[in-house]
């Protein structure tokens, strides 16, 4: 993919593992992308690939009693220019960073907003902590902050509680929470799965508004791949917790090389319909099951899903392979040979 010289955030060999009493389940396993600077890279994959437990590594939010085994580097340029790695900071630094310079929404905010907190102290927190503001500077800071995702009556709901807000505005409050101390990078986690249609639409259409008046980059977690095609810049795709391909969105849609992505693309209802056709056909489905983590095939992950395999796809993990004319990078045996 692009360049990590002058990436924002540049991810390089990023694994983790979690040990339990059956073995060691490696969630994560070498994991390299880059985000670059206002840009939006996308993390997809169908559930269990591993999208959520490498933005939890990056931000250090694991947590601290699973044991997890870390490997690999995320090298973060700071506001002062700073370039710090994420994965081997002290604690303390790692808070400073938190929620300041790197920010993160989460799937479900019910679960992620504390609900003995207004939600305006729950955004001054990070103010008083991040910026040095007193409480009731911190609490004006808050409700500006309301009033720019556009929360209605922002004054009142200064002092409302997460479970007297809609699913919709409970999802603001948290990119709020998120904005407030105006983050260099912001990673969304699937943030738009659990509301409607509607609403989905407006908070991405609130996200890239603010993406553009801040110039921030941005890391989004989904598996929905209609929004990666209105919203990202690039895609990284992965599978069974490695990356399977990466591209910029729009060479990646028009022609994806990795059998997985390709799955993905044709699972699309927009697929199940041609120009012309009396009935849509049936939509298409990759047959099979993600390998458990615990015993993944010896070869390529995808193998046993995939309608392209040969014998030497079992006999070892093939590498990501990146096309010299292109910013694409694709871990397949069958495009060994780039055009």
């Amino acid at each position: 993919m692009s360049s990590s010289n002058n990436a924002l955030l540049s991810v390089q060999g990023l694994g983790t593992a979690f040990p339990t009493h059956d073995g060691l389940v490696r969630a994560v396993a070498d994991v390299s992308f880059s985000v670059l600077p206002g840009r939006t890279t996308a993390l997809v994959g169908e559930s269990g690939s591993g999208k959520s437990v490498t933005s939890l590594t990056l931000m250090g939010l694991l947590p601290k009693d699973c044991g997890a085994q870390i490997t690999g580097r995320a090298d973060f340029v700071c506001r002062d220019s700073r370039r710090v790695d994420l994965l081997s900071l002290p604690a303390r630094q790692a808070r400073a960073l938190r929620g300041n310079e790197i920010a993160m929404i989460f799937q479900e905010p019910m679960t992620s907003l504390n609900p003995v907190l207004t939600i305006g102290e729950q955004i001054a927190e990070s103010l008083r902590l991040h910026k040095g503001l007193d409480r009731a500077a911190a609490l004006a800071a808050s409700k500006r902050m309301l009033e720019l995702v556009e929360i209605p009556a922002a004054g009142q709901r200064l002092h409302e509680y997460p479970h007297q807000l809609s699913g919709g505005m409970r999802q603001r409050v948290m990119i709020a929470l998120a904005m407030a101390c105006e983050p260099r990078l912001l990673i969304a986690d699937e943030p738009t799965t659990a509301l409607d249609v509607t609403i989905q639409a407006q908070i991405l259409a609130l996200m890239g508004r603010l993406q553009r008046e801040t110039g921030m980059s941005m890391l989004f977690i989904t598996h929905n791949l209609g929004v990666v095609a209105h919203h990202a810049d690039e895609v990284v795709v992965m599978y069974a917790g490695r990356v399977v391909e990466s591209a910029p969105v729009r060479p990646l849609f028009a022609a994806p090389q990795h059998p997985y992505t390709q799955g993905l693309l044709n699972c699309l209802p927009a697929k199940a319909r041609k120009p012309g056709e009396p009935r849509p056909k049936r939509l298409f489905a990759i047959r099979g099951q993600v390998a458990s983590p615990l015993a993944p095939p010896p070869g390529c992950a995808f193998e046993p899903r995939c309608d392209s395999a040969e014998a030497r796809c079992r006999e070892s993990m093939p590498a990501l392979l990146a096309q010299a004319s292109s910013e694409r990078q694709t871990r397949c045996i069958h495009v060994e040979e780039w055009d």
